[in-house]
């Protein structure tokens, strides 16, 4: 591969990507809206501040008339493996919307240290805490079944 090539391909990236402390460097800033791609009770209990409930499902032109055509937005889901953000990017990208992918969702931003706001929130909780059990990064809290 060719240096143009590896150039082209990171700039593209960024162009696309922004991290949890990127975004958190960002929040509140005019013109930004973070979109949390996860379901509306997902959103109630737990959000990056100030994220509006958007479902990747439910994203289209009439979703996005309410906002004006230079909003700039992020999306997130869970975490790493989940792929409700690139779902939700994708669609609101294909509606001619400027938009970015936040890597690492949830998880990400309770790896960063960062709060919450929503109803299931313990502002304490470290980051082990906030994303689920034994290290899962989906930030839901996994049952774990044992044969008896």
């Amino acid at each position: 591969m060719t240096s143009y090539f590896a150039d082209r391909y990171f700039a593209d990236r960024l162009a696309h990507e922004t991290d949890c402390a990127d975004l958190h460097a960002r929040l509140g800033e005019p013109g930004l809206v973070v979109v949390d791609a996860r379901s509306r009770a997902d959103h109630t209990a737990r959000r990056i501040p100030g994220a509006i409930s958007l479902p990747h499902r439910e994203i289209t032109a009439e979703a996005l008339n309410a906002f004006d055509d230079r909003t700039e937005f992020a999306t997130y889901c869970w975490g790493p493996h989940c792929n409700g953000a690139t779902k939700a990017a994708a669609a609101i990208a294909a509606l001619g919307r400027p938009v970015r992918e936040v890597l690492g969702g949830v998880w990400g931003w309770a790896q960063e240290g960062y709060a919450f706001e929503g109803t299931d929130v313990d502002a304490a909780a470290a980051p082990a805490q906030v994303s689920g059990v034994s290290g899962d990064p989906s930030g839901r809290r996994v049952s774990r079944r044992t044969s008896g």
